[in-house]
């Protein structure tokens, strides 16, 4: 009989390609790029400038995934554990 070889609850999996300059970039800078560059193309689109518009939209969508793959959103809407100390 094979025994459950599970990993205990405590690692942390970490991904080392992550520099300490994108989790700071990721965490307190690009929240302005990301919330003002729709508006940007959106304007850009509505005055005729596709090209211009298309370039920051891509940037924009490029911004959007990095961001995801540093920051792990989805630990923002888990309940902390009444044991564990708040970070």
């Amino acid at each position: 009989m094979k025994k459950d070889k599970k990993q205990p609850d405590d690692t942390k999996k970490e991904n080392k390609a992550i520099s300490s300059f994108e989790n700071f970039f990721y965490r307190y800078v690009a929240w302005f790029p990301i919330l003002t560059l729709p508006t940007i193309v959106w304007e850009m689109f509505a005055t005729g400038e596709t090209m211009g518009g298309a370039l920051i939209g891509i940037m924009h969508a490029v911004l959007v995934l990095r961001f995801t793959q540093v920051i792990d959103v989805s630990k923002w809407f888990q309940r902390k554990k009444k044991n564990e100390p708040a970070k």
